[in-house]
């Protein structure tokens, strides 16, 4: 396996880590406001329903950072090192690298509920709801730079 320059690696951690957070908020707010609606508890008129939309995606853009900084320098950590020692950027590694904090979070909520089985079900579904946000991003973020050459580049080195 051929290993890679170290600034061909560093374009991952930092498209992970720059544009991770954001598209994965937005898509985890934007399914919050979706969710009830779609069960029929729509409560709002249509344009009051889409400004709650906007409002909460603008608000999930700057809080993304805190919540899925985390997760993302992990999985971009983790995404680097596969392919600085040969592997090929496509979805399925994206998708794999961004499940290591949840992963993480749901084995360390698994570990700690153990004298307390009722705190579990909520860390579970806070490692869930991280997932989702996580997988999210890593794929938008993969298409993204798909379609700037990125990964096409990255991956003819590989070959």
């Amino acid at each position: 396996m051929a290993r890679r320059p170290i600034n061909e690696v560093a374009k991952v951690v930092i498209a992970a880590v720059a544009l991770g957070p954001p598209l994965g908020g937005i898509v985890v707010m934007a399914l919050l406001q979706f969710i009830p609606a779609m069960e029929g508890n729509f409560g709002a008129s249509l344009p009051e329903f889409g400004k709650n939309v906007l409002s909460a995606i603008a608000l999930a853009i700057p809080l993304s950072y805190v919540v899925g900084a985390t997760s993302a320098i992990l999985g971009g950590l983790a995404l680097a090192a596969y392919i600085a020692w040969g592997g090929r950027l496509t979805w399925w590694s994206c998708v794999v690298a961004s499940l290591i904090y949840p992963a993480l979070l749901a084995l360390n909520g698994w570990n700690s509920a153990s004298g307390s089985p009722g705190t579990l079900p909520p860390v579970l579904i806070h490692a869930a709801m991280i997932a989702v946000g996580s997988v999210s991003a890593a794929l938008l973020t993969y298409l993204l730079l798909r379609k700037t050459a990125f990964v096409r580049r990255l991956n003819a080195r590989a070959a």
